[in-house]
C-alpha cells in the first residue's frame, strides 16, 4: 500500500538492497531479484533491468532480441564473465526468469542508452526481451519458489526425479535418496534430482530429523504437489 500511495502522488520510490546493512534473515540476494519481487508485489506487467551491456549477448557478441519461455539463455553465459555475481548477467537472467514465471515481461538493456526506458514502455525494440509465461504461477507458488529461502535439500532417486520432472508429482519418502540441512515442518526445501540439479522447491510436511528417519520407506507425501514448484533451470534459483 505504501508503494502504491507514493506512485499515486507522483513519487518514484527508489528501493535498494544495501549489502553493508542487510542481514541473511531479510536479504533478497541482489537488486535484480529485489526488482522482481517489487514488480510482482505491484502487479506490474513489465520489468526493465538495466546493465552496462546492451542485453543478453549471443556467441557473436550481439544482443539476442527475444528469449522465449522455453529457451535457455544461460547457455550463452561465458565462464568467468560475472556469471552469478551480484548484479552480473547471471543474476539478471535469474531475476528475469523469476519475473517471467510470475507473468511479467522483462527487458534487459543498457542503462547508458538514451531513451531506453521510453522505448521499452512504448514497445519499441530495446535490449533483450524475455517473454512472460502464458500460464504464470499463482502468487502462492511464486512466493514458495522465489521469495522464501530454502532451509535444506531433499535429494531424489532417479525414479522420483523422472516423476517430478514429467508430471510434478508429490514427493514420497520412498523416492528420497537423502536429506541434507536442518529444517522444520512447513519450511521450504530445495528438491534436487539424482544428478544434483535443483529441479523444484516446496514446502515440506516433516522436519529434517523425522524425514531422514523415513527415507526410502512407504508413507504419505513429504512434499505435496500443491506445495511444489518446478524450476526450469538451476540458473533460476541461484
Amino acid at each position: 500500500a505504501t508503494l502504491e500511495n507514493l506512485l499515486a502522488r507522483g513519487v518514484v520510490p527508489i528501493i535498494n538492497e544495501n549489502d553493508t546493512v542487510m542481514t541473511d534473515e531479510i536479504t533478497v540476494g541482489d537488486n535484480d531479484r529485489l526488482a522482481t519481487q517489487v514488480a510482482k508485489l505491484l502487479g506490474a506487467s513489465q520489468l526493465l533491468l538495466l546493465s552496462t551491456v546492451p542485453g543478453l549477448l549471443g556467441p557473436d557478441g550481439q544482443p539476442i532480441p527475444t528469449v522465449g519461455p522455453d529457451d535457455r539463455p544461460e547457455d550463452f553465459l561465458m565462464e568467468g564473465k560475472s556469471a552469478m555475481g551480484r548484479g552480473g548477467m547471471g543474476s539478471k537472467l535469474a531475476a528475469a526468469r523469476a519475473a517471467n514465471h510470475g507473468g511479467i515481461e522483462v527487458f534487459i538493456a543498457s542503462g547508458r542508452d538514451r531513451g531506453v526506458i521510453s522505448a521499452a514502455v512504448h514497445g519499441r525494440p530495446v535490449g533483450t526481451r524475455f517473454i512472460a509465461d502464458k500460464e504464470p504461477l499463482s502468487g502462492r507458488k511464486h512466493w514458495i519458489a522465489y521469495t522464501l529461502r530454502p532451509h535444506g535439500q531433499v535429494v531424489l532417486d532417479s525414479g522420483a526425479t523422472d516423476a517430478v520432472e514429467r508430471t510434478g508429482a508429490s514427493i514420497l519418502p520412498v523416492g528420497i535418496a537423502r536429506v541434507t540441512g536442518t529444517f522444520g515442518a512447513g519450511e521450504v526445501v530445495s528438491v534436487l534430482a539424482h544428478d544434483g540439479r535443483e529441479i523444484a522447491r516446496g514446502l515440506v510436511k516433516l522436519g529434517s530429523d523425522d524425514l531422514r528417519a523415513q527415507v526410502g520407506q512407504s508413507g504419505p507425501p513429504a512434499v505435496h504437489r500443491d506445495d511444489l514448484v518446478l524450476l526450469r533451470t538451476a540458473e533460476e534459483s541461484a
